[in-house]
C-alpha cells in the first residue's frame, strides 16, 4: 500500500482558495449592485427628462404669447356678475390713483406732495 495517499474528509480546507473565491464573489457582488443602481438612476432621468423637460418650445412660447394677452387686454371674466379684467398697465394706473385719493382724504395736508400732473 505504498500508493497515492487520499486527503482524510477531515483535514481543514486549504485557506487560500478559499479567500480568493470570497474575495472574488464579493467583487462580483459589488460589480453588480453597482451596476444596477446607475442602471436605475439613469432609467429614473430618462423619466423625469420626458415628463417634465420634454415640453415643447413651441407649446412653451404659445402659452407664453396668450398670458401677454391675458395682461394686456380687455375681456369678461364673468359676464352674468359684471366682472371684468382690464390691461395690467391700465389697473395700475387706477391702483395708483385710487391710493393718492384716499391718502389725500385721511391725510389732506400731503395732497400737493402725491398729485400727478
Amino acid at each position: 500500500m505504498s500508493g497515492p495517499q487520499l486527503p482524510n474528509p477531515h483535514d481543514d480546507p486549504d485557506a487560500r482558495p478559499v479567500l480568493l473565491w470570497g474575495i472574488l464573489g464579493s467583487l462580483v457582488v459589488v460589480a453588480i449592485v453597482i451596476v444596477l443602481t446607475a442602471l436605475v438612476f439613469k432609467t429614473e432621468q430618462k423619466l423625469v427628462e420626458r415628463r417634465v423637460y420634454a415640453v415643447k418650445y413651441d407649446e412653451g412660447q404659445a402659452e407664453l404669447a396668450r398670458q401677454q394677452a391675458a395682461l394686456h387686454s380687455y375681456r369678461w371674466v364673468d359676464k352674468n356678475k359684471g366682472i371684468v379684467a382690464i390691461p395690467i398697465d391700465r389697473a395700475i394706473e387706477l391702483t395708483v390713483r385710487e391710493f393718492n385719493r384716499r391718502q389725500n382724504t385721511t391725510h389732506p395736508g400731503t395732497a400737493a406732495a402725491t398729485e400727478q400732473p
